[in-house]
């Protein structure tokens, strides 16, 4: 069979407007892209290409600079041969993507845990509500807040709303429902309207509810409304049993709505039922206000009412006496700035590893580059520039590391959410946390895809035959 050659007139178009040396490096490029067409698809499909690609770079010309036209050619032929020249190794290929997206599996896996896990309360403003806390100053360790403390500070100008809460786990049952045990949250009026939270039928939590005399109320999950009472509105006023105590229902909060944990029934903090040691305290901050000052006028409220006398128990006086005054965003008081730091360095870690993995791979696209000798040396003879010689093999490297970090995130989109569910069997999964791939999760994978990139595409290219690319 006679060779096939691509469209005489179509190569003397190209040669009759793109000037040396760029019109050989294009030339070589099409007429590549022409042979492997050919072979694939016949002498009709590969003419037919051939003359799309030439229509589509003469006319780039009129609407741009020549420079410009024919490095957008170069650059859409490079990467079509990149993408031929990997499928010339399978089998290098596909070892190479997994091995990435294996790695890139584990790190953007973390990543969406400590995302999910740090993620803002799904509340207005959510950055203006915070936990407050009293630490030993001796030993760092929290101290309960006394209920009538709470009540002193709830006058604090710096905080628009704030509240208390202790919390337990309690059986529950009432006529014609399914008795199970729940995680009960006894809290102050201050709490949901700190969260600026209210009930999607039905009463929040009112101070008249916390008064030793009055009718034990609760509240329910949307969840549990469902469940019990098919969402029927009629349901308020029915009589739940919460414990050894019986509470009549005056609300639903709303779909996934779980303060502060995945609690699912409220009720009214009182003086006689609290044990004051266990008490946390949730507010929100004025507008403008920091946490640094609220904390100290917290503080200053607490040395009056040592000073006053207000603490009457001599034990617990003495407890807040050595005490500190800590407000912090609610999430990060929740698991602590100290796990924040662990798990993203663990993240950073883990992430370092997968460059680690991509080292090894760049001597794979190394090993592909020094096989290209007499390709380089052809581009440098007619001209071509260094990203001209580089471009290729960078090219081939983000084909794979691409097809990697896809791999990787399609494993951790069914990896992320089995943490989450083992997390949440294991009752330590906060209601905020959602565990799926988030923008900035996402965001994470690009960059380990940008940076194995440059390592196993970057660094072999710069060690190509050809000294000049060493001093770039």
């Amino acid at each position: 069979m006679s060779p096939v050659h691509p469209p005489r007139l179509a190569v003397r178009m190209i040669a009759g407007v793109i000037a040396e040396p760029e019109r050989s490096l294009l030339l070589s490029d099409l007429h590549e892209g022409f042979d492997a067409r050919v072979r694939r698809a016949g002498a009709g499909a590969a003419r037919r290409w051939y003359w799309k690609q030439t229509v589509i770079l003469v006319a780039g010309l009129a609407g741009r600079g020549v420079r410009d036209a024919v490095a957008l050619g170069a650059l859409r032929i490079d990467v079509a041969r990149a993408f031929r020249s990997l499928r010339r190794s399978p089998g290098l290929t596909a070892a190479g993507i997994l091995t990435l997206g294996i790695g890139v599996a584990a790190p953007t896996g973390t990543f969406a845990v400590v995302d999910a896990m740090f993620a803002r309360l799904p509340v207005d403003e959510s950055e203006d509500v915070t936990a407050v806390q009293l630490v030993d100053r001796s030993d760092g360790r929290r101290i309960g807040v006394p209920l009538d403390v709470v009540e002193r500070w709830s006058s604090a100008s710096s905080f628009s709303a704030l509240g208390a809460y202790d919390t337990d786990r309690a059986a529950t049952s009432g006529e014609g429902l399914t008795p199970r045990r729940v995680d009960v949250a006894s809290v102050t009026s201050g709490v949901f309207d700190a969260l600026g939270v209210r009930p999607v039928i039905g009463r929040a939590i009112v101070p008249s509810d916390g008064r030793v005399d009055a009718a034990p109320v609760v509240l329910v999950s949307e969840a549990l409304w469902a469940d019990w009472f098919d969402r029927d509105p009629d349901a308020l006023g029915r009589t739940i049993r919460v414990g050894e105590r019986s509470f009549d229902l005056v609300g639903v909060m709303p779909s996934g709505f779980g303060f502060p944990e995945s609690h699912e029934v409220w009720t009214a903090l009182r003086p006689a039922a609290t044990g004051d040691e266990r008490l946390s305290v949730v507010g929100r901050l004025s507008a403008g206000l920091s946490t640094g000052a609220a904390a100290n006028e917290l503080a200053a409220m607490l040395q009056g009412a040592l000073a006053e006398g207000a603490v009457e128990d001599p034990a617990t006086r003495e407890r807040l006496a050595r005490a500190a005054v800590v407000v912090d965003e609610y999430v990060l008081a929740y698991h602590g700035r100290t796990l924040r730091t662990l798990m993203s360095g663990l993240n950073l870690l883990i992430g370092f590893l997968v460059l680690i993995a991509a080292a090894n791979l760049s001597a794979f696209f190394l090993a592909r580059g020094t096989t290209r000798s007499a390709e380089t040396a052809v581009r440098l003879a007619v001209g071509g520039g260094r990203l001209a010689v580089v471009r290729p093999l960078v090219l081939e490297a983000l084909v794979v590391c691409g097809a990697g970090t896809a791999v990787g995130v399609v494993v951790a989109t069914y990896t992320t959410p089995w943490m989450g569910s083992t997390l949440e069997a294991r009752g330590s999964l906060p209601y905020w946390a959602d565990f799926g791939l988030s923008p900035r999760t996402l965001a994470f994978a690009a960059v380990l895809m940008l940076g194995a990139t440059a390592v196993t595409g970057v660094w072999p290219a710069l060690e190509l035959p050809g000294s000049c690319l060493r001093t770039w």
